[in-house]
């Protein structure tokens, strides 16, 4: 097990690591955010590919991410079988976990309005990670995100006039 404590990071090294554990994942993402810093967007491709190739990812945003702005700005995320979108109804934890072995757990960070971004490429951002993590570490991480999953409400793509909702309660 690789332990790296959190430090400041700046943007570009938080994007490389997120890059780099997307790609080695096998099996199953799951992605708790607040979108603050447009990561999901500004590594659309990637998340795409692992959205291809993995059977599961989960995608659960804090409560302070705009629902409606997500449906639009990331509605690309809906178009992949593997995606599951869920809303917390309370502000969460932001952690990216990737077949429950390895783990990028965000220091907490000031709250923002809905809607809010302040974060720039310049703010750095603290994360500690946890590599080749032991089963009995990393279950406490998947017990405590999928509490913070089974809390959250499905969110669906936005429909059309004429259309329904093709995501899927998970």
């Amino acid at each position: 097990m690789i332990v790296k404590p959190a430090h400041d990071q700046p943007l570009a090294e938080v994007d490389s690591v997120i890059k780099s554990m997307l790609s080695d994942a096998k099996e199953w993402v799951q992605f708790s955010t607040g979108l603050t810093s447009g990561g999901l967007g500004r590594l659309r491709a990637d998340f795409e590919e692992c959205l291809k190739r993995i059977s599961s990812f989960q995608l659960l945003l804090d409560n302070s991410v705009d629902e409606a702005s997500f449906r639009t700005g990331y509605d690309w995320v809906f178009d992949h079988a593997s995606a599951q979108v869920k809303v917390s109804p309370i502000p969460i934890l932001h952690w990216l976990i990737v077949d429950g072995r390895n783990l990028r757990l965000e220091e907490p960070h000031a709250r923002q309005p809905p809607g809010v971004t302040v974060v720039t490429p310049d703010t750095p951002r603290s994360n500690t990670l946890i590599l080749d993590c032991d089963r009995s570490v990393a279950r406490l991480y998947l017990d405590a995100f999928n509490v913070m999953w089974s809390n959250g409400r499905t969110l669906h793509r936005a429909s059309s006039p004429g259309t329904h909702s093709t995501a899927r309660d998970g």
